[in-house]
Order: C-alpha cells, then sequence, then structure tokens
C-alpha cells in the first residue's frame, strides 16, 4: 500500500499498485493513514472468508473438483492421491452449458453420486461437481436398482435393434406429447416388445434427462434389496427429480404390492419424480389386476406396444433393417432372405416378439454361408424355437387345501412335465413369465 503525492500517485496507478494520495496538512494524513489500516482489514476479513469456506468445503461430506474452461483441474477437495480415475471420469463429463445435471457413476467399482454444473468466473465458464459415494451398495445395482444417466442410455438405444427399426405406428408423437406433463406412464405390452427402450426414450426426451435415470426391477430384487428401497435414507425413493421406471410390479407378492402403492401415493412420488412402469401383458392384451389398480389409482398416462405378429406387412422390412446392421456386427455379406424363408418368417407367430425376431435372425446369419439365408436354414430354426410336446394328462389336486396351495401344485406340476422349461410352463397355464415367478417365489 502507498501512501503519496500527486506525482507518485499518478506513477502508482500507472504502474497498477494500490495508493492513497496525501493531500496536505496533519489531518489529511491521518485520513490516509486511516483509509490505509481500514482497507487492510477488510482484506484481512477476506482473507479469513476465503479460508472459512474453504474449511467447510473441505470438510464437508460431498468432494468438490473444478475444471476451467480448458479443462484443466482449477479446484479440488478430493484427497492428493488414490482419486485419478475419479478426475479423469470427471474431465470428461465437463460441462459446457449452463444446465445443472445428476448421475451415477461407477468409477473402480465404487458408485458415485455426481451433479454438475457451470459457473462464471472472471469472463471464463468452469465446470462444478459435487460428488459423493452413493450409499447405495453396488450389489444393490445388480439385484433390482440400476443407476444410468442420459449419455448410458442414449448409447444403449443407438446400438439397439429398436433404433434400427423404428417405432411403431404414432408412439413417437404420443411421447411427445405425454413428456409435456409429469403425469406417471405405464407402457403395456406382450415380452419382448422393447417397453425398456420406450422408457429409455421417454426419458432422454424429457425434462428430467439431465438427472438420474433408476431403474428398479422387482423380478430381480431380493429382500435385502426392497428392505433398502422402503427403508433405507438413501433409498431412490427419498430423491427428488429423477426418472423412476419400475419393472414387473406383477412379481411383488399383493402385500408388496399394496405397500409399494401406499409409499408411491404417501410420499408423492408422482409429483417429486417422474414415474414409468412397464407391464407385461396377455396374448389378448388383458392385464392384471395389480397393473389396473396401478393405472386407475395412479391416474396413468398408457402406451400399449403392439406385438410383432400384428406388423407382420413390416417384417420385410425390419429384417432387411437388421441384416444390414448385423452384416456389419458380424462382418458379414448376406444379402437377403429367400422368397420361402422371408414367407415363413412372415408366418411364424412370435410368441418372444422382437427379442425374439432379432436373436434368430442373428443366428440365421451365423449359420449361412451363402449371399442368401436359405428356406431350410429358417424353418430349422423356427422348428427349435417350438416347445416340447406336452403328454396329455390330468392334474388332480387336493381340494381339501386352501386355493393357494392348488395353485402352488397345480404350477410345479406343469414345470415338472415341461423340464423346468418356464416360457412353456407359463404357455400352457395361461400365464406371463413374471406371474409364473411371482408362484414359484411365494
Amino acid at each position: 500500500m502507498i501512501l503519496c503525492d500527486v506525482i507518485a500517485n499518478t506513477t502508482a496507478k500507472r504502474l497498477g499498485l494500490n495508493a492513497i494520495l496525501i493531500t496536505s496538512g496533519s489531518e489529511s494524513i491521518a485520513n490516509t493513514f486511516d483509509q490505509a489500516v481500514k482497507l487492510c482489514r477488510s482484506h484481512s476479513i477476506l482473507r479469513e472468508e476465503n479460508r472459512f469456506l474453504r474449511d467447510v468445503i473441505q470438510n464437508g461430506k460431498q468432494k468438490t473438483v473444478i475444471f476451467d474452461d480448458t479443462g484443466e483441474l482449477f479446484f479440488s477437495t478430493l484427497p492428493a492421491t488414490g482419486y485419478d480415475s475419479v478426475i479423469q471420469t470427471l474431465k470428461k463429463e465437463s460441462i459446457s452449458c449452463g444446465e445443472p445435471q445428476q448421475s451415477f457413476k461407477n468409477i473402480e467399482g465404487i458408485l458415485y453420486s455426481i451433479e454438475g454444473f457451470s459457473l462464471p468466473f472472471y469472463s471464463r465458464h468452469y465446470s462444478v461437481f459435487f460428488i459423493s459415494p452413493s450409499a447405495v451398495p453396488l450389489a444393490i445395482s445388480k439385484y433390482g436398482i440400476q443407476y444410468q444417466n442420459r449419455r448410458d442410455v442414449e448409447n444403449s438405444f443407438y446400438n439397439s435393434f429398436y433404433n434400427i427399426t423404428g417405432q411403431p405406428g404414432n408412439l413417437q408423437a404420443d411421447i411427445e406429447q405425454m413428456i409435456q406433463t409429469n403425469l406417471p406412464i405405464m407402457i403395456t405390452g406382450e415380452e419382448g416388445t422393447g417397453k425398456g427402450r420406450v422408457a429409455g426414450a421417454i426419458y432422454t426426451q424429457g425434462s428430467l434427462r439431465h438427472n438420474a435415470l433408476i431403474t428398479i426391477d422387482f423380478a430381480l430384487m431380493n429382500d435385502k434389496t426392497w428392505g433398502f428401497l422402503v427403508n433405507h435414507y438413501d433409498s431412490p425413493f427419498n430423491d427428488n427429480n429423477n426418472t423412476l421406471y419400475l419393472k414387473n410390479i406383477d412379481a411383488l407378492s399383493q402385500e408388496r404390492q399394496r405397500q409399494l402403492l401406499s409409499l408411491i401415493i404417501d410420499m408423492n412420488l408422482t409429483r417429486r419424480n417422474q414415474l414409468l412402469f412397464s407391464a407385461v401383458c396377455q396374448q389378448d392384451g388383458a392385464l392384471s389386476q395389480v397393473n389396473i389398480d396401478f393405472i386407475n389409482k395412479l391416474s396413468c398416462l398408457t402406451i400399449h406396444l403392439p406385438p410383432l405378429r400384428q406388423r407382420r406387412e413390416e417384417i420385410p422390412t425390419l429384417a432387411n433393417l437388421c441384416l444390414s446392421s448385423l452384416n456389419m456386427s458380424l462382418a458379414k455379406e448376406i444379402l437377403g432372405l429367400e422368397n420361402g424363408a422371408m414367407e415363413r418368417l412372415i408366418t411364424y407367430d412370435w410368441p418372444g416378439n422382437y427379442t425374439q425376431f432379432k436373436r434368430l435372425l442373428n443366428k440365421m446369419m451365423v449359420l449361412t454361408t451363402m449371399p442368401y439365408i436359405q428356406e431350410d436354414t429358417v424353418t430349422r430354426i423356427l422348428e427349435q424355437e417350438a416347445p416340447p410336446a406336452i403328454p396329455s394328462t390330468t392334474i388332480i389336486p387336493d381340494l381339501n387345501r386352501t386355493l393357494d396351495d392348488i395353485n402352488q401344485c397345480i404350477v410345479h406340476a406343469v414345470l415338472e412335465e415341461v423340464k423346468g422349461n418356464r416360457s412353456a410352463a407359463a404357455k400352457r397355464l395361461g400365464i406371463s413369465r413374471t406371474t409364473l415367478w411371482r408362484f414359484l417365489k411365494e
């Protein structure tokens, strides 16, 4: 700090130095020193405040990492060693726009919750990340709960069969209208119709696409995961502004179905998050009672995905599109299918829908060594898909037992007859595989 006369003051300012002008008289000199002391005290307070805020940030549960607009690390509260992978992951995620984003990342076996946004500072934009290890064990991600961000979902969709073949009918137009609201959405369809892909499309186009997509699959859930979901403070149900995709509600027991519906209503989940449901329907389009209850009580919008057999006229186009994609991935040059081979695909019933369609086309291409897939190749592969013939037997359960016990007896008897083939058992019983799974779990 320079206390000086006019000439020195002019020189100091030209050099970019702080200076206080002394005019004349003892009173002026006293005022000048008083200003200097006050300015130094102000700077001292700013330094202490800066140190205090740094200590607060350093001791917070969340760690803070900041990159400048060139991608260089500007500030970090992470320990100096052991976090190189975290830093490199965040560097790739550096945000160029001002929209806040939330995601979950598995980095070297640890699931991290990451919130990021852009802040201006001295005419530059800095990417700020708040990061914390999630309390969700990674094992739970294997048993029914999966975290994805927008990039993960988009990559999965763009590499999928559903991106190649396109959405049926006016589905895209319906999605564009539905995402304008925050109402829950129920996606229905037979197994293999791509309900998960449609849920991903809704998420990536919705207003919460910058936050996480959390998929909860009740068919994969064990008791420990269920306890975490309904009781733990770090449950996805306690977070806000995410997209929750709830699959296979039928797989829950009736008691847990009621508990889940009650939790959704009591915790006001439909207002705090975007809720997506998917339900497997029978070949006649019928839904289970539990799915109907969820639709009615939560005022769900509904999307129904038609089975492949209702799009038979599109099968030649779908097949050619799929073959083009498989040629690239398998490094082959299959030009198409013989007329008879295509006719077999068109007339086949496709109980597994698009999932089965892609799997079998993949198998046909692997087994084909000629420019065109032959009719006998298609016939042989489709015949292998038919369930084995079931000998006609009459199951007579003990009628002195409860209805639940009788149902269990019939399910296990049919499953034994088809040698454990759950798809064949579900088809014979006229129920979905999810419902069969629930019977076996009880």
